[in-house]
């Protein structure tokens, strides 16, 4: 294993190190790590079950992420960035219901909910080791953070609908650490591993909801701690020009 210095970069990295760009196109999988048991209980407490408030809010856990950033190198193993992620979960759950006693004998319940969080912002790149064939590599980034939650709560019973919709909007800063591992198939193109985790959270979110009225919206601020960090694993080419 070999340290990478300015005097030894040409040699350790091969025809690669000259390059003066590096872009990385990627995409996997992402994973919430922060928790709390308050959306679990909203959900039981408009009349869904136990079990599926938990099987939703599992289910919103884990989404799928792409990521493209761009380095330019200052010297032979750091470089200055751009880098930009997208990531997106989305749920549903259906439960039936008999209440006869209220006159619905086929009531059901119905939740969908869909996330997307946009996040984009300055980046450093730094070749830690590596030699001729793979780098094993750092990536810092801080920025701005998009979220965007669109809620659907539905009551049906035959041909009743009645469905009661919720946007909620916000940003906040965030921020990215992350290693990666790049083998290379030729001086330009490279394969890559990449893991790291995002710290995301939100402050202040805006909710706009219809209150089963489409044209009648209203908003207000949600001013709890919503959390969105996860862990990020994805698999790329890397591209040196």
């Amino acid at each position: 294993m070999i340290i990478v210095t300015e005097e030894t970069a040409n040699s350790q990295t091969g025809e690669s190190a000259v390059s003066s760009w590096r872009l990385n196109i990627s995409g996997g999988m992402g994973y919430m790590t922060v928790g709390t048991d308050a959306g679990e209980n909203v959900v039981i407490n408009t009349g869904f079950g136990t079990k599926k408030a938990i099987d939703i809010h599992n289910n919103l856990k884990n989404g799928v992420q792409g990521n493209i950033d761009i380095h330019y190198f200052i010297n032979k193993n750091a470089g200055l960035g751009l880098k930009y992620t997208f990531f997106t979960i989305d749920g549903s759950i259906k439960q039936a219901l008999n209440l006869p006693y209220y006159g619905f004998s086929n009531f059901a319940l119905g939740l969908k909910e869909t996330d997307y969080l946009h996040f984009c912002g300055p980046s450093f790149h730094r070749r830690l080791i590596g030699d001729s064939h793979w780098i094993f590599s750092l990536t810092l980034s801080g920025g701005y953070a998009y979220c965007r939650k669109e809620l659907e709560y539905v009551e049906y019973d035959s041909d009743y609908l009645s469905p009661f919709r919720v946007l909620i909007t916000g940003g906040t800063f965030g921020a990215y650490g992350g290693f990666g591992l790049e083998y290379f198939l030729n001086k330009h193109i490279a394969l890559g591993l990449d893991a790291g985790y995002f710290y995301l959270p939100f402050d202040e979110l805006n909710v706009k909801t219809n209150l089963r009225n489409n044209q009648d919206f209203w908003s207000f601020v949600n001013g709890s701690n919503n959390n969105y960090s996860r862990l990020d694993f994805s698999l790329g080419m890397k591209v040196y020009f």
